[in-house]
């Protein structure tokens, strides 16, 4: 109900026992404290902020999503984002985005894909939002270029690739190897 909104201790009060609650507001602490054992190896959380009040957080999973990214996402970050979520069966989540999208993925990339058992003939590039940035726990871009590869917060790793955009088919099997073989690497080492 307020999950992630912080609480002074009159308004715990309050909503507990009235506006016209008569007693030590610091039975709102000694409430928190008991509630915290209970809480424990659960997914919620009591958090204090001192002076302030508590906010009820509720603990995602530590697993770490990782967020693709190219100047079209139409290529190296759907083959990327395709594998890691393949290849790691759904622990891993991932996602691809570009910073200046294409209308459409490749069609070399989506026959190249398709050999190997994945179909990206449904994938349309998207644009990169904040909101897609502050879901990823990592990023990788794929040359992007500086002025177009926003700021994030999360770590970022670049993998130097060429854009298989109006490469022979041979070249683009090439890059989809690389990416994969990379992909293999980044999952073994979360």
């Amino acid at each position: 109900m307020h999950r992630g909104v912080v609480l002074s201790r009159d308004r715990i009060l309050a909503a507990a026992w009235g506006t016209r609650f008569v007693g030590e507001p610091k039975t709102v602490d000694v409430h928190v404290a008991w509630l915290r054992p209970k809480l424990e190896g659960s997914k919620v959380r009591v958090t204090t902020l001192r002076g302030i009040g508590y906010r009820l957080d509720v603990l995602e999973e530590s697993r770490p999503h990782v967020l693709f990214v190219c100047v079209h996402n139409a290529g190296r970050s759907q083959m990327a984002a395709a594998f890691l979520n393949r290849l790691s069966e759904g622990r891993v989540p991932g996602q691809s985005a570009g910073t200046r999208p294409a209308p459409f993925v490749h069609p070399e990339v989506i026959q190249v894909m398709r050999e190997t058992g994945i179909d990206l003939s449904d994938a349309r590039p998207r644009a990169l939002t904040p909101e897609l940035g502050a879901w990823a726990s990592r990023i990788i871009t794929m040359g992007c270029a500086e002025e177009d590869c926003p700021v994030f917060s999360a770590p970022v790793e670049d993998w130097l690739l060429p854009d298989p955009a109006g490469l022979p088919i041979s070249a683009v099997r090439e890059i989809r190897d690389e990416i994969e073989r990379r992909v293999r690497g980044l999952i073994a080492s979360l």
